[in-house]
């Protein structure tokens, strides 16, 4: 199973970045225990943009479209496990295609809101993601961007 999976990496102005856990009974792929940036997969006849706008609606109810959207890296592949709704077990090859969007207010100003695919969320500095367990396809990205080094590892699952 092949998808295009698009990324908001939040911020807001004190410089927190919004992440958020999967309900780890839903078989969704990194619903391990993993922090994440809110995102999904593109429909089909969805623009990268409209699937980033729809997802982050969906994931933390919040509009994003008056706020600056800077596309980020070439897209990564990886490939990880999801259960179906039959209960059949795939491995799914992802694209994740990245955008950052900055938002002028403080984290506590945010009106973010948990759904059901990211029932938890939390803002964190980016010092702080090297304490909290990260899927690799968010090491990758968050070591791309200085985020994290190459030494920084997640011993917990806060």
């Amino acid at each position: 199973m092949n998808r295009d999976i698009v990324g908001a990496l939040i911020i807001s102005a004190d410089g927190k970045i919004l992440l958020g856990q999967k309900d780890p009974a839903s078989g969704a792929v990194y619903a391990d225990g993993s922090w994440l940036i809110p995102g999904g997969g593109v429909e089909p006849g969805e623009t990268t943009l409209e699937a980033l706008h729809r997802e982050v609606l969906e994931e933390v109810g919040l509009k994003i479209g008056a706020y600056p959207i800077t596309p980020l890296e070439a897209p990564s592949d990886h490939t990880s496990p999801k259960t179906l709704e039959t209960g059949e077990r795939v491995n799914v090859k992802m694209k994740f295609i990245n955008f950052r969007v900055d938002i002028p207010l403080p984290a506590a100003k945010i009106p973010v809101q948990p759904s059901a695919e990211l029932p938890t969320l939390k803002w964190v500095k980016p010092d702080e993601l090297k304490h909290h367990k990260l899927p690799p396809p968010s090491i990758e990205y968050f070591t791309k961007l200085g985020y994290l080094s190459r030494l920084d590892t997640a011993p917990s699952q806060s």
